[in-house]
């Protein structure tokens, strides 16, 4: 605004050098100049009632006076300018700003919950309590073969309480016959097969999980480890158990014309009690 009224002022003086020298002008009437103290205000006043400019200057000064004004308003406008640009947020600078008053940050207390726990994320349900009974396998080898039947049970040989259990193939094959593929059982109707058994073989509970066939051509596999490589792919059994003692039976007969697994690796199983462990019962493997 102030320079807009120095701009005014500075066309009066214009308008007051064409019109001609100080001859021409009318007697001093003791109206106030315009000087580089006046305000914008006062140039406005003396422009609108016609009041001459100064006599002691003539012309010439005027002009120089209302250069000053436009000069002083330009400095005023620019200091007004700078103050409005200080009063901007500092937290809206893009770069360097200060950050918020800190009475601003939220409190944590206020903020939504959306259900996390602060240092442990979301509970997992582990499920039910299981318990390791350890493995069973026959020791039997080539120079023993008798041994395959004999039973090995799990868990030293401890009666089990009754309840539901899982049964899961662990390693190792073996073959039924010279020229034949390794396997685990031979036929299907256990006939010739392994056997969950309890207190005696004649307890027979089920076929534990296995390849089933004695040829090569016929279920059974030339390669060892692609025999193991095939059951490990099997999934587990569950079944409930009445309880007492549980092992790994090989049925069978003769023993003699068997084949042990490589290294003395026969078929092995893991069982475990899909409930919590019992007093008096160990988990640790045979």
């Amino acid at each position: 605004m102030r320079i807009l009224l120095a701009a005014a002022a500075l066309g009066f003086v214009f308008s007051a050098c064409q019109c001609g020298g100080a001859e021409d002008l009318p007697e001093d009437t003791g109206a106030p100049s315009i000087s580089s103290d006046s305000g914008a205000g006062d140039a406005a006043r003396s422009a609108d009632v016609g009041s001459p400019p100064s006599a002691d200057g003539g012309p010439v000064a005027d002009l120089d006076a209302a250069y000053s004004l436009l000069d002083s308003g330009s400095r005023d406008a620019a200091e007004e300018l700078d103050a409005a640009a200080h009063d901007v947020d500092a937290s809206q600078a893009p770069d360097g700003g200060e950050p918020p008053d800190a009475a601003e940050v939220p409190d944590a207390a206020d903020l939504p919950d959306v259900g996390i726990e602060p240092d442990g994320g979301a509970e997992v349900d582990a499920g039910p309590p299981t318990c390791d009974l350890g493995t069973a396998a026959s020791f039997a080898t080539d120079q023993a073969l008798n041994l395959f039947g004999q039973v090995v049970y799990f868990n030293g040989g401890n009666a089990l309480p009754a309840g539901p259990y899982r049964i899961t193939y662990l390693d190792g094959c073996m073959k039924y016959g010279n020229g034949q593929g390794w396997t685990i059982h031979a036929y299907s109707n256990g006939s010739i097969a392994w056997w969950l058994v309890g207190a005696s073989t004649t307890d027979m509970v089920l076929m534990p999980p296995g390849t089933v066939g004695w040829s090569p051509t016929g279920g059974a596999f030339n390669d060892f480890d692609d025999c193991v490589a095939a059951n490990l792919a099997l999934p587990p059994l569950e079944f409930d158990f009445a309880g007492g003692p549980l092992g790994v039976w090989l049925r069978d007969s003769p023993y003699t014309d068997n084949q042990s697994g490589v290294d003395g690796r026969n078929p092995k199983w893991q069982l475990t009690q899909l409930s919590a462990c019992d007093g008096g019962v160990s988990s640790a493997p045979q």
